[in-house]
This record gives C-alpha cells, sequence and structure tokens, in this order.
C-alpha cells in the first residue's frame, strides 16, 4: 500500500467537502478532530442570515483519518480547520499540546464557531427519524 502524501489528503478532503455540499464548496468551512479510528466532524457553509450545518458522509471521515495517518509521525495534529476560499483551501492545525484538557471536542468546536461567524445563526440538520431522546 502507498502512504499518501499530506497534499494529496487535504485535496481529497477538498473534493469531499465539494461533494457534501453539492456542487460549489466556496464559504464551506470544516472543524474536526482526529485519533485513531476516531473522527468528529462538523461541516458548516455559510449562507446570508445564517450558517448551515451539513451532514457529513464516510467520505469525508475516510478523507480525515487518510490525511491524519499522513502526518509526520513525529508531530500528528490533533485538530483540523479547513476553510474553502473560491477555489484554494486554508487548512491549520492544533496539537495534542495545544489543546485545553478540560475542553472536549464539542467545547472546541463552539469556540471555534463563535470566533469565526460570531453570533450569526447556526441552523442544524433535523434528527434522523429513529433518533431517541436519552
Amino acid at each position: 500500500m502507498t502512504r499518501k502524501s499530506l497534499e494529496d489528503c487535504l485535496q481529497a478532503i477538498g473534493q469531499a467537502i465539494s461533494d457534501e455540499v453539492d456542487g460549489d464548496p466556496d464559504g464551506a468551512f470544516l472543524y474536526a478532530e482526529v485519533g485513531p479510528g476516531m473522527v468528529y466532524d462538523l461541516l458548516f457553509l455559510e449562507r446570508e442570515d445564517y450558517v448551515e450545518c451539513i451532514d457529513t458522509s464516510n467520505a469525508l471521515s475516510e478523507a480525515l483519518l487518510d490525511a491524519w495517518y499522513a502526518s509526520d509521525p513525529r508531530k500528528v495534529w490533533a485538530t483540523i480547520s479547513y476553510a474553502v476560499v473560491g477555489n484554494a483551501f486554508d487548512a491549520s492545525f492544533q496539537y495534542s499540546d495545544e489543546l485545553a484538557q478540560e475542553e472536549d471536542p464539542e467545547d472546541r468546536s463552539r469556540r471555534v464557531l463563535k470566533a469565526r461567524y460570531g453570533d450569526k445563526p447556526i441552523k442544524y440538520p433535523p434528527p434522523p427519524s429513529d433518533a431517541m431522546e436519552l
């Protein structure tokens, strides 16, 4: 098996985002946390008056895992923020030693979204019809 380069994996993430938003990904923003066998990802598309959270598929999770495994083994990232602007992307990473241990992925994602979108409302997809409240 040939190991993919991180650059190839980042391009694959962009393609997966494009597929998820059904077309033009300009303005899409992905926040994800990845670890061995674990992906927590949130994909957003900024609309005029709100931000839409997009349901994601396994293809995006697989692209994120590929990118995580393609990282330099001496410095593997823990979070990625990936923004699509026009035909380009900007990806930034955080490493485990940079994360506040008292925060969980939901806390971190809320903080990142607040910094990016301010008080703009975020619309999440409805829960699946077979979801159960705990």
